[in-house]
């Protein structure tokens, strides 16, 4: 399985240009995707294009299901609605559930964004896989851990079904089960990989770096994520922010992971996932 994540800045990219065709083309450049997982994707905002974003890209994979969890929508006066969020495409026929979520956003005195998740269950054997797509927090530590706490809660409180029998009584709504055999959370996680935050938020609590599983077969040097092209908005020059991340036994059938530290299309990088499901 090929899953690809990218934050796309709403199409813009280092040149400070709107492209949503060079989006689109980098995207395809990839070649025969199973899952695309967007984040910053926009709607009729007016300083983000004022284009639909969502339908723009819908429509170029139409071989694909589209999970959209904005984490707003809010009309203008002429009544369009205005959304920002998570996109997440499927290759017919692997989706088998899909699900949002809006994650914790406390009080912090700083500027903030809700934030989602769009969760889906792909076909990878009898169970399937959750894929977490998502966004979180940049401006406040103590919302991200926040999130972070939720998506580790769901991620528990899906493995933990893997094993329940349905009750026989079951009908309607009930007989649909959100188990599967593994979890693998993506996206823009806005925490650098060498802070202290990511090992006591993230590798802590059981989150496995699909990067990590590769590189200690291969030995090789980790790729940058962000900052690449963009030192206006990233002084901090090229790091990681970006991640394939999961439960241990998902993680552990990475076969490969790339990032494309080429485009300037974003001022984020695309991240490739091959994973043997």
């Amino acid at each position: 399985m090929k899953i690809l994540t990218w934050n796309i800045q709403a199409t813009q990219g280092c040149d400070g240009n709107y492209d949503k065709n060079r989006t689109i083309e980098r995207i395809k450049n990839f070649g025969d995707l199973d899952v695309i997982c967007l984040q910053e994707v926009a709607r009729n905002i007016p300083s983000l294009n004022a284009n639909d974003q969502l339908a723009l890209i819908a429509k170029q994979f139409t071989g694909f299901e589209v999970i959209w969890a904005p984490g707003f929508s809010v009309p203008d006066a002429a009544g369009i609605r205005c959304e920002f969020g998570n996109l997440t495409l499927v290759k017919k026929p692997l989706l088998k559930n899909a699900r949002t979520h809006i994650l914790a956003s406390p009080a912090v005195g700083e500027v903030q964004m809700t934030r989602t998740m769009a969760e889906v269950i792909v076909d990878a054997g009898e169970r399937g896989i959750a894929i977490f797509n998502t966004h979180l927090a940049f401006h406040s530590m103590l919302e991200q851990v926040a999130q972070l706490n939720d998506l580790t809660h769901l991620r528990d409180q899906i493995i933990s079904k893997i094993n329940k029998t349905n009750d026989a009584r079951a009908s309607g709504p009930y007989i649909y089960a959100d188990s599967a055999e593994g979890v693998l959370l993506c996206g823009d996680l806005n925490i650098d990989s060498d802070s202290d935050e990511f090992k006591t938020h993230i590798i802590n609590e059981q989150w496995y770096d699909c990067w990590d599983m590769q590189i200690r077969h291969e030995n090789l040097e980790r790729q940058p994520t962000c900052g690449c092209f963009d030192s206006v908005q990233w002084p901090q020059g090229p790091h990681v922010r970006d991640y394939f991340l999961a439960t241990e036994a998902t993680a552990r059938k990475t076969t490969n992971v790339t990032v494309d530290v080429e485009t300037d299309a974003s001022d984020h990088q695309p991240v490739l996932l091959d994973i043997d499901l």
